[in-house]
């Protein structure tokens, strides 16, 4: 399983379920340093899930996943080393401010306090420093997103997998976002995402309908594929 040194995310073969159900079949992909890749496809076919069991929170039961060469397939905490994950819940707690869910979304992750300066430089992409004492529990939708959005510029790990990030977003918050991801390629980060919306950075398109399990509604189970 061999693989270039810039190959930063490697899946292979990898089936994809959910509610015992298949989804994706014979999924593979490299993802590169420097480099986004974009899941598009209907609502069901499996994108979110796709993202979801790269984490961990969906299992796939065939297949292998690799980060930056390490084999992470039945240890996610290798992948969660490397990983901001942002899915269609903004993930966070409605009752504390944008400062304390995102001193403990830092301190979850990092285990560590965070300081101001890198507090402000993630508030300041989608220009939410002026509201950081506020509660999230007043945010209009557009707000929470790009509240939540903050977790990229702050964390700074290499891969971000985001689904749907532009949700709720307005041209000018867009263009900030678009702006941000063209900064971690350049940096040498890399990106999977999931959209039906274009988003002006350049990047591989794979179409999940290729991947998506040659089985009827109704026809077997996941025993009985396996089997």
């Amino acid at each position: 399983m061999s693989k270039p040194a810039d190959c930063f995310v490697d899946m292979k073969d990898v089936t994809v379920y959910r509610s015992g159900r298949i989804l994706l079949s014979e999924l593979s992909l490299t993802l590169k340093q420097g480099q986004m890749i974009v899941l598009k496809g209907a609502n069901g076919c499996g994108k979110s899930s796709l993202l979801r069991s790269m984490m961990g929170y969906l299992p796939f039961k065939t297949g292998y996943l690799l980060i930056n060469q390490e084999d992470c397939t039945d240890d996610r905490e290798l992948f969660h080393d490397e990983a901001v994950y942002l899915g269609h819940h903004n993930g966070l707690k409605p009752s504390l401010t944008l400062r304390e869910n995102l001193h403990l979304i830092y301190a979850m992750t990092k285990g560590e306090a965070l300081s101001d300066a890198c507090l402000h430089h993630a508030t300041d992409q989608f220009t939410m420093t002026a509201l950081l004492d506020d509660p999230v529990k007043y945010f209009s939708s557009g707000q929470l997103r790009r509240a939540a959005l903050c977790r990229f510029p702050l964390l700074e790990k290499p891969l971000w997998l985001m689904d749907e990030p532009t949700v709720g977003l307005d041209m000018d918050n867009k263009n900030s976002l678009a702006a941000l991801m063209k900064n971690h390629l350049e940096s040498q980060g890399s990106i999977l995402l999931a959209t039906h919306e274009d988003v002006d950075v350049e990047g591989q398109i794979i179409d999940l309908h290729q991947f998506k399990a040659n089985l009827h509604a109704g026809d077997k189970s996941l025993e009985d594929w396996i089997s």
